[in-house]
C-alpha cells in the first residue's frame, strides 16, 4: 500500500469548536498548504506581512505531503492584513478572539484519503489499536526513541552517536554521505560538512569546540527536540504494552510499523494505557505485569524521567467517526493494482496512517 502518492491523495481538515467574533486582539485564518511544513508556512507568511513569526499560533503541526487545513491566530492583525499571495498557500480569515490559539486546542481532524497499491479492498472497520505510527519514531530517520532511552540513561555520548551517524536507506545521498564521515573521524567534528539548514549543525559546530561535552551538546537543539526524544520513548514504550495486552487477550492480526510488527484487533478495548512518566504507579491488575516485564527488559524505571515528564493516559482503542469506504477501482499509477478512497475522522493525537494499516488486513 502506497500512501501520499500526490498531495492530493491524502488531505487533512482540523475540526475546531472556538468561539470567534467580529472583534479581538488575535485575527483567526484557516491556513490551507500543499508541500509546505506547518512551521515554514508560518516563516513564509510572516515574512510576507514583515511580522514576528512568535506572534503566530497553531494548534498542531500538520504534515508537508498532503493538502492540510488549519486554525492560525496571529496577534494584532486585522483581516485586510491576510490578503498576500504565496504559492500553495490559501489564507481564509475566520474571526478574532481575544486570546491566542492554544496547543493542541483542535479536537479532532477530519481526513479524505486515497490509498494505492492495494492488492485487494480495504477492510472495512469500526475500532482499531491507537498505537503511535512511525511519525512519532523519527520517520525517514527512525531513531528519536532509541536516543530518547540513551537520554534517559545519561550514556550522551552514545545518544549523539545515534544521533548524528547511524545512516538510513530512506535519507538522501548527502545525508548519508555526511553521517558516514561524523562516524569515521567519530571525536574531531568539523561542522563545515553539513548542510546549513539542517539542526545538526549546531550541535557540530559546538563539538568542534568541546569535542567531549555531549550533554552541553545536546542542550544546543531547540527545547522542542528534546522534548520529542523523550516524548518518543514514551510512545514506544506505550506501543509494546498495547501489543502485548492484545496479544494476551484478543484475536488480532499483524501490521508492520518501523519499530516492528504490532498486534491489531478490531475489537473495542475499553482501556486506557499509561504514557509512564516519573511519578507512574500501576493499579491495573492486568496492565501489571506487562508493564513490569517491559520496564524490566528495557532496564528503566519511572525515576529516570525528569519531574516534568508526568505520567498520562492514552486510549488503547479509537472508533471511527464518519466513516465512508468508497469502491475500490483499478489505479491508474499502478495499473495492475487497486487504488480506494476512505474518509474519516480521528481525535487529536490519532494516526490516520494508522487506520489504513488496519484495514489492510
Amino acid at each position: 500500500m502506497i500512501l501520499k502518492y500526490s498531495p492530493e491523495d491524502f488531505v487533512v481538515e482540523e475540526i475546531n469548536n472556538i468561539k470567534l467574533s467580529s472583534k479581538g486582539k488575535y485575527c483567526y485564518f484557516n491556513l490551507t498548504k500543499k508541500n509546505w511544513t506547518t512551521s515554514r508556512a508560518i516563516l513564509k507568511l510572516a515574512k510576507k506581512l514583515n511580522v514576528s513569526p512568535k506572534r503566530f499560533n497553531v494548534s498542531g503541526m500538520k504534515d508537508k505531503e498532503g493538502i492540510t487545513t488549519q486554525l492560525v491566530s496571529v496577534y494584532n492583525l486585522k483581516k485586510e492584513d491576510l490578503k498576500v499571495r504565496i504559492k500553495d498557500i490559501k489564507i481564509d480569515f475566520v474571526g478574532y478572539n481575544d486570546k491566542p490559539l492554544k496547543l493542541n486546542s483542535h479536537i479532532g481532524n477530519k481526513f479524505i484519503i486515497t490509498a494505492r497499491e492495494l492488492i485487494k479492498p480495504l477492510a472495512k472497520i469500526n475500532h482499531f489499536c491507537n498505537y503511535y505510527d512511525d511519525q512519532r519514531f523519527g520517520g525517514k530517520r527512525p531513531n528519536t526513541a532509541l536516543v530518547g532511552k540513551l537520554l534517559l540513561e545519561r550514556k550522551f555520548e552514545e545518544a549523539m552517536k545515534i544521533y548524528l551517524t547511524n545512516p538510513f536507506e530512506t535519507e538522501t545521498e548527502k545525508h548519508k554521505n555526511f553521517r558516514q564521515e561524523i562516524e569515521k573521524n567519530w571525536g574531531y567534528f568539523d561542522s563545515s560538512i553539513i548542510p546549513s539548514y539542517l539542526i545538526e549543525k549546531k550541535v557540530i559546530t559546538y563539538l568542534e569546540k568541546h569535542p567531549k561535552d555531549y550533554f552541553k551538546a545536546f542542550q544546543q537543539l531547540p527545547k522542542q527536540i528534546l522534548t520529542l526524544f523523550i516524548h518518543s520513548y514514551q510512545s514506544l514504550l506505550f506501543n509494546k504494552i498495547l501489543n502485548n495486552y492484545v496479544k494476551d487477550n484478543f484475536e488480532h492480526y499483524f501490521i508492520d510499523t518501523v519499530i516492528g510488527k504490532l498486534a491489531m484487533t478490531n475489537e473495542f478495548i475499553n482501556l486506557k494505557i499509561p504514557l509512564i512518566g516519573y511519578d507512574f504507579v500501576e493499579n491495573n491488575k492486568n496492565l501489571k505485569p506487562i508493564i513490569s516485564d517491559i520496564l524490566a527488559k528495557e532496564n528503566i524505571e519511572p525515576k529516570m524521567f525528569k519531574q516534568s515528564y508526568r505520567t498520562t493516559y492514552r486510549p488503547a482503542s479509537i472508533t471511527l467517526k464518519d466513516l465512508t469506504l468508497y469502491p475500490a477501482e483499478k489505479d491508474n499509477v499502478f495499473p495492475e493494482k487497486l487504488k480506494q478512497k476512505v474518509s474519516f475522522s480521528l481525535p487529536s493525537g490519532s494516526y490516520a496512517t494508522m487506520v489504513l494499516k488496519a484495514m489492510e488486513k
